[in-house]
């Protein structure tokens, strides 16, 4: 029975709709014994946009269309 509950509340959230989705992101990179980190914040509207703002090392804006226009 509760397995049919928390399948069924899953289905639940799964199906709503939402206008915008969003994420922090910390990335590292090692190279020749060196290690570098970007952090960005990044947020997805279903109307294709996303707009990524990276606030570490240096602190700039991307937005992106659904065409794959790039702007900094």
């Amino acid at each position: 029975m509760v397995i049919v509950i928390t399948f069924l509340q899953t289905l639940f959230f799964l199906f709503q709709s939402y206008e915008h989705v969003s994420f922090q992101m910390s990335q590292r990179r090692n190279f020749d014994g060196k290690t570098t980190r970007t952090d960005a914040k990044v947020y997805f509207s279903f109307d294709g946009d996303m707009v990524a703002h990276y606030y570490f090392p240096l602190e700039f804006f991307m937005i992106n269309n659904r065409d794959g226009e790039l702007q900094l």
